[in-house]
């Protein structure tokens, strides 16, 4: 029943908010009405935790402090390199664009949550530890690499 409830709320409000913002303003209202009707589905969601396992808001919201950090970044990167490539006017400058801007967020993101998780102790309660394992254990079974013997 909470779930259905959260899907009409969005609904009602997620629709209209992307039809104006893309009729409105295109391609770049469309994007901002994703961020505005992302916001209000996390508002909702924050506030379906809280009533169902008691969670407050705050304590939701501070554990993703590091990825808000991380993407930001990415966000800051992205913009600062696309002022130096040329105007996407045709497909060309578009792979381009891409080309360059993808790898440039990633490695602002991923760089950035790295150092940020470091800067903050190496917590144990995140997707850090979970993928730095996986990493680790990945990195046992390549071909040419050797596990060390258990001494």
């Amino acid at each position: 029943r909470t779930l259905f409830i959260r899907s009409v709320i969005l609904l009602v409000f997620r629709v209209p908010i992307i039809l104006v913002g893309l009729y409105f303003y295109g391609l770049t209202g469309l994007l901002a009405a994703r961020v505005v009707s992302g916001l209000l589905e996390s508002l909702v969601n924050i506030y379906i935790v809280r009533s169902l396992i008691g969670i407050g808001a705050w304590a939701q919201v501070r554990v993703t402090w590091r990825s808000t950090v991380s993407g930001l970044v990415l966000v800051a990167a992205v913009l600062m390199v696309r002022t130096v490539l040329p105007p996407v006017d045709s497909i060309t400058t578009a792979v381009i664009s891409l080309l360059v801007l993808v790898p440039v967020g990633a490695v602002a993101y991923v760089g950035t949550h790295i150092i940020v998780w470091l800067a903050a102790g190496r917590p144990s309660g995140g997707i850090e530890v979970e993928i730095a394992s996986r990493l680790h254990k990945l990195s046992g079974r390549l071909p040419g690499r050797r596990r060390q013997p258990a001494q």
